[in-house]
């Protein structure tokens, strides 16, 4: 009769600080979920299966147990006994994290960041933006690239969204907003005829333009 793999003690609730420890928690959950494991391993080849699950969550930059965590949610809804590729639950990571945070696609954040912005001197409420869409923003010079045309405007923020869409993906926190309250609106201030110049050719060069 096969061994079940062996783990690491983990106290129930705390959390894993390596990607070793990382793994021998995670195969302790997986053998309950995917009892279809022991068609796939002998004793023997378990040491090396989570060496190399080891190797890919450093390799995929995997480090924060709440990303696996809502892996395994999706997992274990999913029909078959059998374990995933250590390259589909990986795959199952990132896409467990984008709809942890409701991400939109980014022409749906385009048009919320857009839409969002009203009359200057208006108090934004910053904390009912998608905390992706909020995070995009805080990449972007916004009261500058808010006057450019939309093909500019679109570029600017498509170049901040692949970058947050990496950080979610890879378990990063997000920037959170402050409540209207305690806002300090920095983009109401006008800028000088020389400031304005100075900041539009910046912003013309940082897009090719």
């Amino acid at each position: 009769m096969q061994a079940t793999p062996s783990t690491t003690t983990t106290r129930a609730g705390s959390t894993p600080n390596s990607a070793a420890e990382l793994v021998n928690t995670l195969f302790r959950r997986l053998v309950a979920i995917k009892p279809g494991w022991r068609a796939a391993f002998t004793p023997e080849e378990i040491g090396t299966a989570k060496a190399e699950w080891t190797r890919a969550f450093i390799q995929a930059g995997i480090e924060d147990w709440a990303v696996i965590e809502r892996a395994l949610d999706e997992l274990r809804l999913q029909p078959g006994p059998f374990l995933p590729s250590t390259g589909d639950f990986i795959a199952l990571c990132r896409r467990a994290q984008l709809t942890h945070w409701r991400v939109p696609t980014e022409a749906e954040g385009f048009s919320q960041l857009q839409k969002f912005f009203g009359p200057r001197g208006v108090k934004r409420d910053f904390t009912k933006l998608n905390p992706a869409v909020y995070a995009a923003y805080c990449r972007l010079d916004w009261g500058l690239l808010s006057g450019q045309p939309t093909p500019v405007q679109r570029k600017g923020f498509a170049e901040a969204w692949k970058v947050v869409l990496e950080d979610i993906q890879m378990g990063r926190p997000l920037p959170q907003p402050m409540p209207p309250e305690r806002q300090i609106e920095s983009d109401e201030r006008a800028l000088s005829k020389e400031e304005n110049a100075r900041k539009l050719a910046e912003l013309r060069a940082q897009h090719g333009l």
